[in-house]
């Protein structure tokens, strides 16, 4: 018995001694990590670091910690932020933010919040940094912007890489009980909430999203395809799907098929909420009736929208210069 009781000793000496190794490994890997964004020109830093979670976690916990790209205009901070593994297991990391999330950009600051908000996160090669999967969800999400406040009931979303391809990932996003900060006159005869919002996408970049995605230029996208993406509003429905190209420069070429339910209304509701001229409107209105009534459905619109040399156009319809589509 005592020999048994030794061995249990020793033991649990062993495991305590083991978790204690781990623990401070990550606090110095964590403390490596921002002096050597520091060294690079970025703002890093945390009030608190600590790591808790004895005998089979690791509990990672910073307060108000704040990251900024300064040379591309980018930062993120927020008041805490926990990063929860298994001692035995450094590839599945379990992110939580209970605090909401400060994010800048050269468009403008959002503030995102979310009750529960909790991400999982594989890693396929922790030392590179390189995501296999992510899985993100939480309950009453919130996205405070310079033009308003956007809300829904609940948030998923999900990234996963391409096995055959490290820089090319499938990405899904749902949102059910979207309200957007649309003017009162726009959402007159329409509910308080879309009833979901959801895209399939499948991208291709021309580099990895891994540690080197921080250290130099953003991976950008070489291909777009939309598997399926729709939005449910009351009597509006819009459904698209295609498939895009980019070249260097991020300009599209490709087809985008969209199938709109009662799309005069939208185009009136587009008008209210001052996103398209009335002058410009009514000019759509009659080549959309056209290709409308081709289909059969005054109301109903099958429609494809070509990128190509640089412009958008719906049938023999100019709608403008296509978007430049550049990861900063």
């Amino acid at each position: 018995m005592k020999r048994l009781v030794a061995i249990a000793l020793v033991l649990a000496l062993a495991w305590s001694a083991h978790w204690l190794w781990k623990a401070q490994s990550q606090r110095a890997a964590i403390e490596g990590w921002f002096h050597a964004r520091q060294a690079a020109g970025w703002q890093a830093e945390y009030s608190d670091l600590s790591v808790s979670g004895f005998p089979n976690r690791l509990d990672t916990t910073f307060t108000d910690v704040s990251l900024a790209d300064t040379q591309r205009g980018l930062a993120w901070s927020t008041d805490l932020l926990q990063v929860l593994q298994l001692v035995y297991n450094d590839s599945h990391l379990i992110l939580y933010w209970p605090e909401p999330q400060r994010i800048a950009t050269p468009y403008g600051a959002v503030t995102l919040g979310a009750e529960d908000l909790r991400a999982s996160l594989i890693m396929e090669d922790v030392a590179q940094m390189q995501p296999a999967r992510f899985l993100a969800e939480g309950m009453n999400p919130t996205l405070d912007t310079e033009g308003g406040l956007w809300s829904a009931d609940k948030l998923r979303f999900a990234a996963e890489k391409d096995p055959a391809n490290t820089a090319n990932y499938h990405l899904f996003t749902r949102l059910e009980g979207l309200r957007a900060p649309f003017p009162a006159e726009v959402q007159a005869n329409l509910p308080d909430a879309m009833t979901a919002l959801e895209m399939d996408l499948r991208v291709a970049f021309d580099a990895p999203w891994n540690s080197g995605a921080l250290r130099g230029a953003r991976p950008q996208i070489t291909a777009l395809k939309i598997e399926k993406a729709f939005a449910d509003w009351g009597p509006l429905h819009l459904d698209a799907a295609g498939q895009l190209t980019l070249d260097q420069r991020g300009i599209p070429e490709g087809e985008i098929t969209v199938r709109a339910v009662n799309w005069p209304q939208m185009l009136e509701t587009a008008v209210e909420a001052g996103k398209i001229t009335p002058k410009a409107a009514k000019q759509m209105m009659l080549v959309l009736d056209l290709v409308a009534q081709a289909s059969g459905k005054t109301d109903d619109l099958d429609a494809t929208f070509t990128f190509k040399g640089g412009m958008v156009r719906l049938g023999v319809l100019p709608l403008g210069p296509a978007p430049q589509i550049v990861i900063r």
